[in-house]
């Protein structure tokens, strides 16, 4: 008789931590299913592929019925994507929010965690399924922005960011509360500063010198070290009383 092997969905698994994580993840013989605009080539007879852009509301349910009919309910819900991440940066300053920026932006990003997320939930609650949903957040959706970091840089602060982040803590903790009744588990990841080189902000030395300079650690994370993480909340022999938790993952940043 073969072994189970339990699915996951990871929406955003084309992206930085994304990526390292799927490959993790067929390591320890899940069965993959990466939902991104971004294709990601693998060749594993246990990953999928589907290209779907989960930042379009008026379309996330009917996406994920066809998914969830055709693949069935995963046992795994895992959330790294990043939508509207241009415009988020870039509408950055208090001064700068209207309400076509703001309503924007809560509806791509916020939105779409908390619509496919709930979707998957309902689905696991239906199917009796006791699964795992790990979201990603940030250090920012627990604490203020350090400014003093963005001292002689053109990096300024983003409220925007720090409330979709903060609304995702919040829904994590809503959501913990009442899919625990059915045994599902639900926390979010909060990293803090990730090493990218591909993000124009990692080639400003004053800011990554002031960034590390404020981590007990004196370093950022790495994207494996992230996924190290998730493996661990997803994995219910490790994690199994661990619900309804913002993790942070910052080298001791929020801790000062």
């Amino acid at each position: 008789m073969s072994k189970y092997k339990k699915k996951i969905f990871i929406i955003g698994g084309s992206g930085l931590v994304g990526e390292v994580l799927v490959k993790k993840l067929l390591l320890k013989d899940y069965i993959v299913i990466n939902i991104d605009n971004n294709l990601l080539k693998i060749k594993s007879k246990n990953y999928f592929f589907i290209k779907k852009d989960i930042s379009n509301l008026k379309n996330i349910k009917k996406n994920f019925n066809i998914i969830t009919r055709k693949i069935g309910c995963p046992d795994i819900l895992v959330n790294c994507s990043y939508p509207n991440k241009f415009q988020i940066k870039n509408n950055s300053e208090f001064k700068k929010i209207n309400f076509k920026s703001l309503e924007k932006n809560l509806n791509k990003h916020l939105g779409s965690y908390i619509l496919t997320t709930t979707i998957i939930l309902e689905s696991m609650k239906k199917n009796k399924i006791a699964g795992s949903i790990v979201l990603f957040s940030s250090i920012y959706g627990i604490k203020a922005q350090d400014l003093s970091i963005y001292k002689n840089t053109n990096i300024k602060e983003n409220p925007i960011y720090v409330v979709l982040k903060s609304g995702i803590n919040g829904f994590v903790k809503s959501a913990a509360s009442y899919y625990g009744n059915y045994g599902i588990n639900i926390n979010s990841i909060c990293p803090g500063g990730i090493e990218d080189k591909s993000d124009q902000n990692f080639k400003l030395k004053k800011f990554t010198k002031a960034y590390k300079n404020k981590v007990p650690l004196k370093r950022f994370a790495k994207p494996d070290e992230i996924a190290e993480c998730v493996l661990f909340l997803i994995d219910k022999d490790k994690s199994s009383y661990i619900n309804g938790v913002n993790l942070a993952v910052d080298g001791g940043l929020s801790a000062i």
